[in-house]
């Protein structure tokens, strides 16, 4: 009778979630994308687009550098190679998404530079699909990926 019943709901595979390791701020008015150390991810792209423009986008790929804890977007990280350069600069009131690949994929981000330049001291926005995303402190941020990351 189990096998029966087991027979009802065949086995998927199930893609792992998002891990939640990447933030965004503002410095100087430009975004800067916050990833925190995760060997489950093991970085290696990153890939910036503008929803209103698809065809706009920005990819570097990991060669032999490290993972930065912190890259300001469209500027290429050391030991890193831009793969792809059509987006060239952030326009107010434009939307934007972030997001990160490796051996998983990161949660991505979708920002705008006047909601990041909104955050106070000590804030970042994250990626909660299917929002536009969510302020928390740096702090709580930096909880959850370390949670994740275990």
């Amino acid at each position: 009778m189990v096998t029966a019943a087991a027979s009802l709901f065949p086995l998927t595979a199930c893609t792992p979630a998002d891990l939640p390791v990447l933030a965004a701020r503002s410095v100087d008015g430009q975004p800067v994308l916050l990833i925190a150390s995760c060997a489950k991810l093991d970085a290696k792209r990153i890939a910036v687009s503008a929803d209103e423009e698809p065809s706009l986008v920005w990819w570097v790929k990991r060669e032999d550098g490290d993972v930065p804890p912190e890259a300001t977007l469209l500027e290429v990280p050391d030991g890193w190679q831009e793969t792809e350069r059509s987006l060239t600069e952030f326009v107010p009131g434009k939307n934007y998404g972030v997001s990160v690949y490796g051996d998983r994929k990161a949660t991505p981000i979708r920002f705008t530079l006047e909601r990041l330049a909104e955050l106070k001291p000590g804030q970042v926005l994250v990626g909660d699909p299917p929002s536009k995303g969510k302020v928390v402190s740096e702090d709580k941020f930096r909880a959850k990926a370390k949670k994740a990351c275990d």
